[in-house]
């Protein structure tokens, strides 16, 4: 099953690049507008942070988005970030309207993520949602407490290991009210679906299979009732899910660069290009950061490569084109964005820095520490490169 699992979160990685690759703005470059002779080097030249007094600067914020493509449901909470699942049966069956509901069995397999603690308990409570949310593009910002009903119609508390299978009772009202609206869409209740809300008995973060997964491995609810006087039972098994994750950005460290899946911490990169000539051709833009390993939290499978982005605003961090690292050497990370620096330099864009991201941040909630710019180790600080060349 381990194995299962982890083929799934593959495949979901592999959608989720090319989404990303898809939906990065197609812009023209300027990189190798002018030819350049390799016995041409007098032209060539270079600056660099650490010789020239670059100013880098280094800012984290939070950036809303949806978390429908990943291959888990994440519950539960650490002293800085809590998540909360969603999930919502479809078609339910038409047939059962006035039938007594007896009980409800929802059960939900855990996918052996876990963050940070493979032992630790988590414990939630289920509501019931309010609102007819969009699963595939609910975020953290659309829940609030109006969103749900406050009171509980279902519990777990538990320390899931090794692919266990969950079980949760569910209030049978409510199973009541989403048959009756699945045969009459005037019932005055409809089927919004539940979030999972942590409480005070979690201490980690763990990922359930989401509706994504093999087909007897998602979530399914089996519901005991009477129509009729006969005693009946259905398993409902189509179902949408969803997590949201949200932390303080207060507790981050200030010498430090977080970034996080799920929530997402991002951070807002910015350097100081004047002493670059304008309108030069771009031969290298490096950026080398090095990685804080013990800060830092990948789960074995996760992707552990980061984003850039270009910001085209610097106050709602909208952004543009896409660069993925490439190299990652022991615990240096190391990221070329020639077109991004191209277009700052030919005035495409202004520069208004770039955005760091991990590249699974809507898969997981892994955590890559990256040394800041005013970490005390100078050694270990991120490096600007760029070599240039003069044009004629």
């Amino acid at each position: 099953m381990i194995h299962k699992s982890r083929n799934l979160f593959q495949l979901v990685l592999v959608i989720a690049i090319l989404i990303t690759i898809q939906g990065c703005e197609e812009v023209p470059t300027d990189v190798g507008g002018g030819f350049i002779s390799p016995d041409d080097t007098l032209n060539v030249r270079q600056i660099d942070s650490q010789t020239d007094t670059i100013q880098l600067l280094a800012s984290p914020y939070k950036k809303a988005f949806s978390n429908y493509i990943s291959p888990f449901i994440m519950v539960g909470k650490t002293s800085d970030l809590e998540a909360s699942g969603l999930l919502r049966f479809n078609n339910l069956p038409t047939g059962f309207q006035g039938a007594t509901v007896n009980t409800a069995t929802l059960y939900i397999k855990y996918s052996n993520y876990y963050f940070t603690d493979s032992l630790g308990a988590i414990g939630f409570n289920v509501h019931r949602l309010n609102q007819n949310y969009s699963f595939a593009s609910v975020t953290s910002d659309s829940i609030d407490m109006n969103s749900y009903d406050p009171t509980p119609v279902g519990n777990f508390v538990g320390s899931p290991v090794d692919s266990v299978t969950v079980e949760v009772s569910l209030d049978s009202k409510m199973i009541k009210d989403w048959l009756e609206f699945a045969a009459d869409p005037k019932h005055p209740v409809s089927n919004n679906g539940m979030i999972f809300i942590p409480n005070n008995t979690s201490n980690s973060i763990k990922g359930f299979i989401s509706s994504l997964g093999e087909a007897l491995e998602t979530p399914y609810m089996e519901i005991n009732l009477t129509v009729a006087g006969n005693d009946s039972t259905i398993t409902l098994n189509t179902s949408e899910s969803n997590f949201i994750a949200d932390g303080d950005l207060s507790q981050l460290p200030s010498d430090r660069i977080t970034l996080q899946g799920g929530v997402a911490f991002q951070n807002f990169f910015r350097f100081d290009l004047s002493k670059l000539p304008p309108n030069v051709i771009i031969n290298e833009a490096r950026l080398e950061m090095y990685i804080d390993t013990a800060s830092s939290y990948f789960f074995p499978v996760s992707e552990r490569r980061f984003v850039a982005t270009l910001i085209t605003d610097s106050t709602t961090f909208q952004d543009s084109l896409s660069v993925i690292n490439s190299q990652i050497t022991g615990d240096k990370y190391v990221l070329q964005f020639n077109p991004i620096a191209q277009f700052w330099n030919n005035g495409t864009f202004p520069n208004y820095g770039i955005g760091l991201s991990t590249l699974s941040k809507r898969l997981n909630i892994d955590r890559f520490v990256f040394y800041s710019p005013t970490f005390a180790d100078v050694s270990k600080r991120p490096r600007l490169r760029i070599t240039y060349t003069i044009r004629n």
